[in-house]
C-alpha cells in the first residue's frame, strides 16, 4: 500500500507524538509498504529523522492562535486542505491518506478532499479522531452535544462526507468504545474502532531479571540527564516518556517554584532502585507527570493513608511530579513535604527518556491511574496500554477509558469514586490479590499487545 500520512503537529519533537506516528510509519514500512509522512514545515531534524517525514504544513492548529476559534477553524481547514492538494499533485497516487489525530480544524478539508476531482478515485481516507464533539454528562450518562459553532460546522462537515462514509472511500475511526459511539450518535454514520499502536515493549525476561535484582539498565542522574540537553537544574520540561498521549497540551518549559501551601519541588532522583538493606514489597508507580485530571492529588492522599497503616512498611509509591500544578481552584498543588522526606516515597522530578520510562516499570509491580472521569472517560491512556503488554495491573478509575484495557486483558482493579479512600482500598484489594492479578496480567498481555498494534491498523486499511 502507499500512504499518506498527514501530521501538521509533528514541529517539536516533545511528547509522544514523534515515536507514536514514527513507530507506526515504521512498522508499516516493514510490512513492505511504502508511506510518506508529512510534518509541519518547522519540523525540527530529530523529528524527521524519527519520523522519517518531510517538512510541508503551513500551521499547527493545536498551537496556532490563527486557527482557534470558528473563523479560525474555517480557514485552517481551507489552508490545510491547499496544501494537502498541492502535497498530492507532486506525488504518485496513494492508497490511502491517514490522518491520526482528527480535529475540527480538519474535518471540512477532509470533507471536500473526499469530494474532489483533484484527488485520484483510488484514493481513500482513514481519519483516527482522538477528540470528540460530546460534553461528559456524568459517570454512566452518554455524552451530551451542545449547540455551538463548533458542533454545526462539524454536522455540516459530516453531512458533506455522508457519501463518502457510505461507500467506503471514507473510514472514520476512534481508539475507544466511548469515542466510538459518541461519534456514531453524533454523525448517524458507522465508526470503526481502531487500536492505539504501541510499539514500546520490555521483555518479561528483562523486567524478570530487573525486578529480581539480576540486572539493571544503566541510568541517569537527574543532574546528567539535564546538562546533556543543556537544562539548568531549576527547570523541568514538560514532556516525558510514559505520558499520555495529548496533543492540546502545548510543550514548554517552566521554572519550579515552592509551594507554601501544598510542598515545594521533589528531590533529585537517580531512578536506581532503592538499596538492598531496604527491602521492597511492592512498587506502586503512578507514571507520567502529574495532573489534577489524572488525579495525582487523590493518589497522594492515598499515600498518605496506606502509610498510616501497621503495614506500611510493605509498600514503595513512585510518582512523576517534576513541577507543581493547577488545581480547579487556582492554588498550585507540590509534592507533601512529609512525603518527599519518607524513604519509602519517591518524586521523580525529570523527564524519562525510553531507557529510563523502561527502567521505572521493570521495577514496578502495580500501576495507580486514578484519573477523573471528566477528562478520561473517552480518552486514551498509553500508560495504561503498555503496562499490560508488559504484564502489570493496573489500577484504574471506573467508568474511565483505562477500563476498556482492562476488559481486554482480563486483569485490573477499579477505583469506586474519585476519592483519596478508594485509591487506597483500591490498592489495598490489589496487593492481596496481587498472585492471582499478576497470573491474569500475564496471560492477558498477548491480547493487548495484538490488538494496540499497528498489525491490527494494517489490516483494518486492507480489508475495508
Amino acid at each position: 500500500m502507499r500512504i499518506l500520512i498527514t501530521e501538521e503537529a509533528l514541529q517539536s519533537g516533545t511528547g509522544h507524538w514523534p515515536s507514536y506516528i514514527g513507530d507506526i510509519a515504521a512498522a508499516l514500512r516493514s510490512s513492505g509498504d511504502d508511506v510518506d509522512v508529512a510534518t509541519h514545515r518547522a519540523a525540527t531534524g530529530n523529528v524527521l529523522t524519527r519520523v522519517g517525514g518531510t517538512p510541508w504544513f503551513s500551521r499547527n492548529c493545536w498551537v496556532d492562535p490563527r486557527s482557534q476559534g470558528g473563523v479560525g477553524g474555517i480557514l485552517h481547514n481551507f489552508g490545510f486542505k491547499k496544501e494537502v492538494l498541492s502535497w498530492l499533485a507532486g506525488h504518485a497516487p496513494y492508497d490511502w491518506i491517514c490522518a491520526l489525530t482528527m480535529r475540527l480544524q480538519h474535518l471540512l478539508a477532509f470533507a471536500l478532499l473526499a469530494r474532489s476531482g483533484a484527488v485520484p478515485k483510488k484514493t481513500r481516507f482513514f481519519l483516527l479522531f482522538v477528540q470528540g464533539f460530546g460534553r461528559y454528562a456524568g459517570h454512566g450518562k452518554p455524552t451530551e452535544f451542545p449547540e455551538s459553532l463548533s458542533t454545526k460546522l462539524a454536522r455540516f462537515s459530516f453531512s458533506l462526507m455522508s457519501g463518502s462514509v457510505q461507500s467506503g472511500r471514507v473510514i472514520l475511526a476512534a481508539e475507544t468504545k466511548g469515542m466510538q459511539d459518541e461519534l456514531q450518535r453524533f454523525t448517524g454514520l458507522p465508526v470503526t474502532l481502531a487500536p492505539h499502536p504501541v510499539e514500546f515493549q520490555l521483555s518479561r525476561e528483562s523486567r524478570d531479571a530487573s525486578r529480581d535484582g539480576r540486572s539493571e539498565p544503566e541510568l541517569q542522574s537527574d543532574s546528567s540527564f539535564r546538562s546533556q540537553v543543556g537544562l539548568p537544574g531549576r527547570y523541568s520540561v514538560s514532556v516525558a516518556s510514559g505520558l499520555d498521549f495529548d496533543p492540546s497540551s502545548s510543550p514548554s518549559v517552566h521554572p519550579v517554584h515552592p509551594v507554601a501551601a501544598s510542598g515545594s519541588g521533589s528531590r533529585p532522583s537517580t531512578l536506581d532502585p532503592r538499596p538492598s538493606t531496604q527491602p521492597i514489597t511492592f512498587t506502586i508507580t503512578c507514571p507520567g507527570f502529574a495532573r489534577h485530571e489524572k488525579g495525582t492529588d487523590l493518589f497522594q492522599e492515598a499515600i498518605r493513608i496506606l502509610l498510616a497503616r501497621p503495614d506500611a512498611d510493605d509498600f514503595r509509591f513512585v510518582l512523576q511530579w517534576p513541577e507543581p500544578f493547577a488545581m480547579p481552584d487556582g492554588t498550585m498543588l507540590g509534592p507533601d513535604p512529609s512525603l518527599v522526606e519518607d524513604p519509602r516515597v519517591e518524586f521523580l522530578n525529570q523527564n524519562l527518556n525510553s531507557e529510563e520510562y523502561a527502567s521505572l516499570l521493570a521495577r514496578t509491580d502495580l500501576i495507580v491511574l486514578p484519573y477523573r472521569r471528566k477528562s478520561y472517560h473517552h480518552r486514551v491512556s498509553r500508560v495504561a496500554i503498555e503496562a499490560e503488554k508488559m504484564g502489570i495491573p493496573i489500577i484504574y478509575t471506573e467508568g474511565t477509558w483505562s477500563g476498556e484495557v482492562a476488559d481486554l486483558s482480563g486483569c485490573g482493579v477499579q477505583i469506586a469514586e474519585e476519592r483519596p479512600d478508594s485509591v487506597a482500598d483500591a490498592i489495598v484489594k490489589a496487593v492481596a490479590e496481587f498472585p492471582f492479578l499478576k497470573e491474569k496480567a500475564r496471560n492477558g498481555a498477548a491480547s493487548v499487545s495484538a490488538f494496540h498494534s499497528v498489525a491490527t491498523l494494517r489490516k483494518i486499511l486492507q480489508n475495508e
